[in-house]
């Protein structure tokens, strides 16, 4: 019974080693590209900003503020 659960506690430690190293996919993949669309004085629709990123670039857009500037910001992957 006490190899059962040494064995068992075994699995589990190195279970909980193996979740907290770093894949070797996130290691490996490149940062994500941005694109940024100034919108000058105009509010940003967040949904045109969405649509465009999505469509120009397959990826995430959001509105950012910048003093008096506003900015449609694409996150993509390269």
């Amino acid at each position: 019974m006490a190899k059962f659960f040494g064995c068992f506690f075994f699995v589990l430690f190195v279970l909980s080693v193996a979740s907290v190293l770093p894949s070797s996919d996130a290691a490996d993949s490149p940062p994500p590209c941005v694109e940024v669309k100034p919108l000058g004085s105009d509010e940003c629709n967040i949904r045109g900003c969405m649509t465009w990123c999505y469509r120009a670039y397959d990826g995430h857009g959001h509105c950012q503020k910048d003093g008096d500037f506003n900015y449609c910001v694409c996150i993509y992957n390269c």
